[in-house]
């Protein structure tokens, strides 16, 4: 008969086990999802947005992707909808991006971006691409969830994706 303690000994190390290949499954998730288009041009658009940059302090960086909320980040062969967390030296926020693509083989576009900072608890569209594809043109208002008022310094910037 086996003895408790050597019960105890493989069940400690089965448990470390699960949880080492939980923490590495999760952690190669994160590196793919990072190193895809449609992530990549979002958080470039962002880094290349200067009011975003100076509400959060430059250099902008990028926090881990939830990916235990339910519908937060969706991702199907051709649409993709991200909630990135980002941070900067002054603040904190979160970048919503949606993206598609026509077909697996076309390349990603970057469809819609709104940022939220933490801080100052607005938020704002500020990549739109059927305004530029529809209009070509750039929009000088800020959108904000609880204030609709035009900031001449804090203009809307359209990168073509």
């Amino acid at each position: 008969m086996v003895s408790l303690k050597v019960l105890t000994k493989i069940a400690l190390f089965g448990g470390i086990i699960t949880v080492g290949t939980g923490a590495a499954v999760m952690e190669r998730i994160q590196y793919r999802l990072r190193h895809e288009d449609h992530y990549k041009k979002s958080v470039t658009l962002l880094q290349n947005y200067q009011p975003a940059t100076n509400y959060l302090g430059g250099p902008v960086g990028c926090g881990r992707l939830d990916l235990r909320t339910k519908g937060l980040n969706q991702i199907s062969t051709c649409e993709a909808k991200l909630t990135i967390p980002v941070k900067g030296q002054k603040d904190n926020g979160t970048l919503y991006s949606k993206c598609s693509r026509n077909s697996i083989e076309e390349n990603w576009e970057v469809d819609e971006l709104v940022i939220e900072i933490d801080g100052i608890k607005r938020s704002w569209k500020f990549y739109d691409r059927s305004r530029l594809t529809s209009n070509n043109n750039t929009d000088d208002s800020l959108n904000d969830s609880t204030n609709n008022e035009t900031k001449n310094d804090e203009q809307l910037l359209y990168i073509q994706g």
